[in-house]
């Protein structure tokens, strides 16, 4: 569920963002999850996240974030939770 009591879409629920900082896979918490999908699903360039008390600029086409304050590096991934048959085409 967002704030404000608005639920989320079944598809935002099956979808799964982590990142990879230091070789080592982190999942993303809900709320950063629902926020980076929303971006994600409305086409939208970049989003802001705070991850680790980090807040990295994230460029939604080529997966990738920069800390503004740190300058570290990160690579998310999208994952689909759902079956393979239950995938729509495109997701990634």
């Amino acid at each position: 569920m967002l704030g404000g009591g608005r639920h989320l879409s079944p598809d935002l629920v099956n979808i799964e963002w982590s990142y990879e900082k230091h070789g080592t896979t982190i999942l993303c918490e809900q709320e950063t999850n629902e926020k980076i999908e929303m971006a994600y699903s409305k086409d939208e360039p970049t989003v802001h996240v705070c991850l680790q008390g980090e807040v990295f600029v994230v460029d939604l086409m080529t997966k990738t974030g920069r800390g503004q304050h740190t300058g570290e590096h990160i690579i998310l991934n999208r994952k689909w939770l759902g079956t393979t048959a239950d995938q729509p085409a495109g997701y990634s």
